[in-house]
């Protein structure tokens, strides 16, 4: 796929030069086209169960689809089209390389995985939603409103390493059937997930970096589901520490957290910051 598309944006405009980064968002563009078939066409054999295959009139994908892919203008900072896109190819890396690192043996680890992508792709990759969740994962950065928004989007909410050593890694060892990826209750208490990591090699790294995210979530708007009590994120092993928000906002749908009204605005909240391995093993109790 990477080589026809390839060959087919080099004939279209023969004198700019396709880079990688180019090529990436083209073709991430084409597998988003290629889902939306494979959606339509479940959809067509849903709603024609009863009818033999063989005279279901099928739904094509045709080429010339693939070539308005091609042919269209993704390469437009300003075009959140084109964020989405960065955010689902860096988020689907990430996925498979986790999926990669696992042995075959691994078999648990794996069906956990496939089944928080599959929630995670039928409520925000299907919607055109996965950079608010990568926003939500994320909750002290702050969103970005300047003209260029390659390093908030490359190096802060969609960055590969983060999604697969925070979130993927608490994810994949997650033994529980839930109907979100990324807030999960237990006994009253509410975890929620993160790309955080504050995991250094050096342990005064660690602790300086563990002191500047209490700073942060301190001193920053904070949009967060009203009853989190724990924020999932990939520390020093067996890391349990507390932190304070004074900017709180209440946020009941992460799809929305950029429309929160200013009343709803606490003035304080308490949370506790848990190492992913931890906060598995209080949720598969």
């Amino acid at each position: 796929m990477i080589c026809l598309a390839e060959s087919i944006l080099q004939h279209q405009n023969p004198t700019p030069v396709i880079t990688p980064e180019i090529l990436t968002i083209y073709v991430a563009s084409i597998k988003d086209r290629i889902d939306k078939y494979v959606e339509q066409r479940h959809e067509d054999l849903r709603k024609d169960e009863t009818i033999r295959l063989s005279e279901i009139v099928k739904r094509k994908l045709t080429f010339t689809e693939i070539l308005t892919c091609l042919r269209t203008e993704l390469i437009d900072e300003s075009n959140d089209v084109y964020w989405e896109l960065i955010c689902r190819e860096n988020f689907e890396n990430a996925f498979q390389k986790q999926i990669d690192f696992l042995d075959e043996e691994n078999l648990v680890e794996r069906r956990n995985l496939y089944r928080q992508y599959k929630t995670t792709y039928d409520k925000y990759i299907k919607q055109g939603k996965l950079s608010f969740l990568l926003k939500a994962l994320k909750p002290h950065i702050s969103v970005c409103d300047k003209p260029s928004k390659s390093n908030y989007y490359h190096q802060y909410i969609a960055d590969e390493n983060d999604i697969s050593i925070a979130y993927l890694s608490f994810l994949e060892n997650l033994n529980i059937e839930h109907d979100d990826c990324f807030l999960f209750p237990k006994n009253g208490k509410h975890f929620h997930a993160s790309t955080i990591s504050v995991n250094r090699s050096n342990p005064r790294h660690a602790k300086n970096a563990i002191d500047t995210l209490k700073i942060d979530f301190k001193d920053r708007f904070i949009y967060l589901n009203k009853d989190t009590d724990f924020i999932v994120i990939d520390s020093p092993s067996n890391t349990e520490f507390s932190g304070r928000l004074e900017k709180f906002v209440e946020v009941p749908n992460v799809l929305d957290y950029e429309v929160a009204d200013k009343e709803h605005i606490t003035s304080t909240k308490d949370l506790t910051f848990v190492h992913y391995e931890l906060a598995q093993e209080k949720l598969n109790e």
